[in-house]
């Protein structure tokens, strides 16, 4: 039985340790039942050899048809220390909800609660999710994002402050290239942005914007610029894939 998976991102098949300078992953798990081995309990992510996250899971079931352990939730602390067993008093994390209906097709996102020093931050809520076979991953087409200090909603509140945000998948490789957000204040649209100039980066595995055109507009359903409109478009430098998006101007126009 296994306890210990390390997962090392890589295109090179005859490595046989970890390379300096590594993006990988430490998954730790737990055999107290023999007949359901591998129950997955944490994992360390390492970004450039470097621990940058640690996760904890939580809501594991064995599927006996699958031979396999589903997971329900997963609590993910951004942290430099790859020691930690529980999440610190005032780190910044995320709580990650999933669903098993079909056991072949695991760990499907529905909600997301982020905290910012122990405290919520915000919630997100996922749809349009599809399968992949290939990568054996859920696509995510779309997150709605609600500023709340409350982790219990279930549905976008009346009259609150929240952003949708649509996302491509044409290649399931590089998933949730971002298009379009459209923000909402008080319940009600209050401008469309759209992104260009998205490049994908290998080492973060995430996408990164050069260019946020933002229209003030009541009207979320626009997919381009209207003539006459008031809106801003906002350069940005992505020198540093870890520290994305550095402004570089915002023009009124």
């Amino acid at each position: 039985m296994i306890s210990t998976i390390t997962t090392v991102d890589t295109t090179n098949g005859t490595i046989s340790a970890v390379p300096a300078l590594a993006n990988y992953t430490v998954t730790t798990m737990t055999n107290a039942d023999a007949t359901q081995p591998g129950k997955p309990t944490q994992q360390v992510t390492y970004k450039k050899g470097v621990v940058d996250s640690v996760s904890f899971f939580s809501g594991q079931t064995w599927d006996d048809g699958t031979k396999s352990w589903l997971i329900s939730t997963i609590t993910t602390v951004d942290t430099t220390n790859g020691t930690i067993s529980a999440v610190p008093a005032l780190a910044n994390y995320t709580v990650t909800t999933m669903t098993n209906a079909d056991a072949t097709q695991p760990g499907k996102p529905t909600q997301q609660v982020t905290y910012k020093k122990g405290v919520v931050d915000s919630v997100s809520f996922f749809s349009g999710q599809t399968w992949d076979d290939g990568t054996k991953s859920w696509l995510i087409s779309t997150i709605t994002t609600v500023d709340t200090t409350n982790g219990t909603i279930s549905a976008v509140p009346a009259l609150a402050n929240y952003t949708v945000t649509t996302m491509t998948n044409a290649d399931a490789t590089q998933p949730g290239k971002p298009t379009q957000q459209v923000t909402y204040k008080k319940g009600v649209v209050d401008s469309v942005s759209f992104f260009s100039g998205q490049t994908w980066d290998d080492g973060t595995k995430s996408w990164l914007i050069s260019t946020i055109t933002t229209v003030d507009t009541t009207n979320g359903t626009i997919s381009a610029v209207p003539a006459l409109a008031n809106y801003t478009v906002t350069t940005m430098t992505n020198a540093d894939a870890t520290q994305p998006g550095k402004t570089d101007a915002a023009g009124d126009l």
